[in-house]
């Protein structure tokens, strides 16, 4: 009987880098337009991103363009293509959170992940790191 080459299964690292971190605390915009701003500003800089294919669920108004958008408009999703983006979006507690994971293409079995979490209430919104 002749040996089976068998490749041994790697453990990934998974190491977290921030991408984005800023504070949106103002009098005259509302905490809800102001978790509008920041998850439609995550959601443009994660189109670009990922270029010319983009999935149904990341699909939103910019973020000048936030009038134009409903809470609603901010969906849950999970994504997975090779890399894993994760969106929990709870409006109407003023929740919006996005995780990507993805594969470090410069070493086998290490992966980064990028994390943003808004959260608005009170006189402002917080986009911080988690």
């Amino acid at each position: 009987m002749q040996p089976y080459r068998v490749v041994r299964l790697l453990r990934n690292h998974i190491y977290p880098t921030f991408q984005l971190s800023a504070e949106l605390s103002n009098k005259k915009t509302p905490p809800e337009e102001g978790l509008k701003i920041a998850a439609l500003t995550c959601l443009q800089w994660l189109r670009y991103r990922l270029g010319e294919d983009i999935p149904a669920e990341l699909l939103a108004p910019d973020p000048e363009d936030h009038a134009s958008c409903e809470l609603s408009m901010l969906v849950s999703a999970h994504i997975n293509q090779g890399f894993v983006i994760d969106i929990v979006s709870l409006p109407k507690a003023g929740i919006w959170s996005l995780q990507i994971t993805e594969p470090d293409h410069t070493i086998t079995g290490l992966y980064t992940r990028a994390s943003a979490r808004v959260t608005g209430g009170g006189s402002g919104v917080i986009l911080s790191r988690p």
